[in-house]
This record gives C-alpha cells, structure tokens and sequence, in this order.
C-alpha cells in the first residue's frame, strides 16, 4: 500500500516516501548565504557529490564543505562551475562522498530560498559515534527528525553541547555564539536554561556536538597598572573552555556595563582606581580572575627649608599633593595648575606629584 505524502508543520522540511518504505525523498530550504546541511539517504548509484546533488540543481558559484568525522577537518571547498570542456555544470573537483550522516555545509549565493530535494533509499545507521574530543558537525544516518540521541547512538552525557546554526544575513558559521547559532548545554542531567533541549533536529538538518565540554579556564591575565590621570589603562584576561565565552569585569564588587569582551580599557581618573576582576562564562559556568589593581604613577618631592619657596613646572594631567612629613598623610591640593609656586616653611614642607 502506498504510504500518502505526509507534510510536517516544519516548514524547513517536505518528506514523501513509497511502497515498502524504501525509495524516499526530501526538501531542504536552503537561505541566502550559509546553511548546514546533511544528506540522509542512500542514492541508488552511490553517494558521490554529483549523484546526491546534481549540479544542475544548485546555482552556479555554490559552495560545499564536507566535514570529516575521522579527521575532525573539512575535505576541502566543493565549488559548482561550468567545465570548459563540456559547457555543463559540474562540481569542481568533484571527488566528494556525502554519506548519510555526513555534516556539510553549503553556501547558496542567490539572493532567494534554494529548495534542495534529496533522493534515496533509507541508510542502516552505524552506531554508536566516536565523537571523542571536540566538536564534529553531524546529522542523523537515516531519513526522520532526530534527538540527539538518535544522532549519537546513545543517551548524551553531562558536558554535551549541541549548537544549531541560525541562517540568515550576516551569519557566520565559524563564529559559535548567538546569534549565529543557539547553543544548548546538558549539566547535571538538565538541558539547561534558556534554550533547554535541543529538539527536534530537523531532517536534513546538521548540528555541531561535542560530548566533552568544560567550564571555563583562565589562562593570562594582564598585571596591575600603574598609568598617570587620563591615560590609557588596559586590563585583559585570556581563557579557554567550551565556547562561547563571554566575560565581565568588576571594579570592586560593581559589574561594568560595557566591559564585556576579554579585554578593558579607558581613561584612568580617580574614581576608577581600586580592585578589578573579570568573572569568564560559558554554557556550563563561570571562573573569576585573580585580582589587579589600577594606580596612579608618583614622583616624590622633598624641599628643604632653603629657599623656602620654589616655583614647580609639571605637565598637565599631574596631581600635586603635599604632606606635613615625608611619609604623609598626603592630601591632594585642589585647583593646582602648572606653574605652582610651593612654600616649603612651615608644617607644610613635602610635596609629590600622582601621574
């Protein structure tokens, strides 16, 4: 008996299959620019980039990647083009095989949806996967929506993380951070928050996993500074983990709205001196950096009582302070500028400059 043609409310996606289950077919909507993809069908005269995509189907300039599970590289650009020989289409170098499963991604370089139909019959699954160490981009083997666990061939453990790449202008699938993928974190046996689980997967659709994620390390951070008022100071921090990354520095125990990259600089005034700290996160927690410091540069001055007043040239940003003795307490004297004249008589007799 025939089976109907069954359309799913994905719109991504139409599946038709016939008698005995066997031959199969289904479309992939493919958006201007990159999309992951995967091939999950076996073709009847094998499973060379040609027989799977036939070049007349795509545009002309079109680009596929092919990752490879047993290398964790890419095969190399696959590029549709005319053969000067023949005047056809072609895939140049051609030499690709898409196998079910395969994660591939493809480059549509019209300005319009591309809808790619693929044809085949059903693929037996190879499992489990040896995914190992690192990230591998991946598809379920056969024809149907997939968890993850149906693409792994077994219930994932704490540390996966799956990253779904979102099509559309500007999205670069090398950059793994919203909003160019939505990245879903399992720790302590929970999907966790925002995204929850990552389900369904999409036939046709592929994913990058990897089932040995880590939180956060911090590798470098820059030491204390010691800068003059309205100079340049700069804070960094470097780590690694399972990405994305993101960061936030404190001063104090006071988050700094815009310092949200590895790196922090500004303007150093009076206020900004103290204590800093970036906190690193990514989807399975956070690590807090040691802590460093921001302070003025200083030039100590001591006057003798003769002459008892000396005139005192300094260039502009300085500060000038003074102390009744030469470890202080000092104080900063306001509505200084360049030249001041400075009486050394009295209790009054230490001066330094704060750069």
């Amino acid at each position: 008996m025939k089976t109907p043609l069954r359309l799913w409310t994905v719109a991504w996606l139409v599946l038709a299959t016939v008698a005995g289950g066997r031959a199969a077919s289904y479309t992939i909507t493919n958006a201007p620019g990159w999309n992951l993809i995967a091939n999950q069908l076996d073709s009847p005269n094998g499973n060379s980039i040609g027989n799977v995509l036939p070049p007349a189907s795509v545009p002309n300039l079109s680009r596929l990647m092919k990752f490879n599970l047993a290398t964790k590289t890419f095969n190399g650009v696959e590029t549709r083009t005319i053969s000067p020989i023949s005047g056809q289409p072609i895939w140049q170098p051609g030499t690709n095989i898409l196998n079910p499963g395969d994660g591939l991604i493809f480059s549509n370089w019209s300005s319009t949806p591309l809808l790619m139909t693929l044809s085949g019959n059903p693929h037996v699954p190879v499992l489990p996967l040896g995914i190992w160490t690192g990230l591998v981009l991946v598809a379920r083997q056969t024809n149907a929506l997939a968890s993850i666990t149906n693409i792994l061939g077994y219930n994932p453990r704490d540390f996966t993380a799956v990253y779904r790449f979102n099509p559309g202008t500007g999205r670069d699938p090398n950059v793994f951070a919203p909003p160019h993928y939505t990245v879903y974190a399992l720790k302590d046996g929970v999907w966790t928050d925002p995204n929850g689980a990552p389900f369904p997967i999409r036939l046709g659709e592929a994913v990058w996993v990897t089932t040995n994620g880590s939180l956060p390390v911090i590798t470098s951070l820059s030491s204390n500074q010691v800068v003059g008022p309205g100079s340049t100071a700069l804070f960094s921090v470097g780590a690694t983990g399972t990405p994305p990354l993101s960061y936030q520095w404190y001063h104090g125990l006071t988050a700094i709205g815009p310092a949200t990259n590895s790196a922090h600089s500004f303007p150093a005034t009076v206020s900004d001196l103290g204590d800093y700290q970036a906190v690193v996160s990514n989807p399975f927690g956070s690590v807090t950096s040691s802590i460093v410091t921001l302070s003025f540069a200083r030039v100590d001055i001591a006057l003798s009582s003769t002459p008892s007043n000396v005139t005192l040239t300094f260039p502009e940003r300085w500060q000038l302070q003074n102390a009744p003795t030469a470890t202080g307490p000092w104080a900063t004297i306001s509505n200084v500028v360049s030249p001041a004249s400075l009486s050394s008589t009295g209790t009054q007799g230490y001066f330094r400059l704060m750069q």
